[in-house]
């Protein structure tokens, strides 16, 4: 998914948490947008597109242990950061269970490190992901065919455009 997407999901994992909790929601939208494009900073470490989903960031089992580490420590010393931190972990799995959802050129590694198996509802095509994941001019031509790729798969572009608009909606219903 575009990080489009992902910020639109952590705005709607703040608009339902939001209301049930009484806090500043400055931070906790803060938390929800920072969870929902977490993952993607290996996208920064130059792998081509059909890699960037197989580091420790795609992995739910790090999340896990990052929610519990992070948890234990906020409960213990940091009480007030219970809420944003529900909000940033919220956010994080959502991004991932996303990205297996809409996998185009690579899945997610859920039982990493333990099993590099990639998962995916739809069967990803690496082979048009070999390309970096940031552009360039000297693979302009590769992201065009990208793009079109991308775009093909009918299904995936409408959830994809769904959530991205469901914030405004949410947002137009409950202000």
């Amino acid at each position: 998914m575009l990080p489009f997407a992902h910020l639109a999901s952590g705005y709607l994992v703040y608009a339902s948490v939001a209301h049930s909790v009484e806090v500043n929601s400055t931070p906790l939208l803060s938390a929800a947008l920072a969870g929902a494009l977490a993952p993607d900073i290996d996208g920064l470490f130059g792998a081509q597109m059909k890699d960037h989903k197989n580091t420790v960031f795609h992995a739910p089992l790090f999340w896990l242990c990052m929610c519990a580490i992070a948890f234990t420590a906020g409960k213990g010393w940091f009480p007030i950061f219970i809420p944003p931190l529900i909000v940033f972990f919220l956010s994080i799995f959502i991004h991932l269970f996303l990205d297996w959802m809409s996998a185009r050129t690579s899945g997610i590694r859920i039982f990493y490190p333990f099993s590099k198996k990639i998962y995916s509802l739809f069967p990803p095509q690496p082979e048009k992901g070999m390309l970096p994941t940031l552009p360039d001019r000297q693979h302009w031509g590769a992201w065009r065919d990208f793009w079109k790729y991308y775009f093909s798969r009918k299904f995936l572009v409408t959830i994809e455009l769904m959530v991205t608009v469901s914030p405004f909606i949410v947002f137009a219903v409950f202000k």
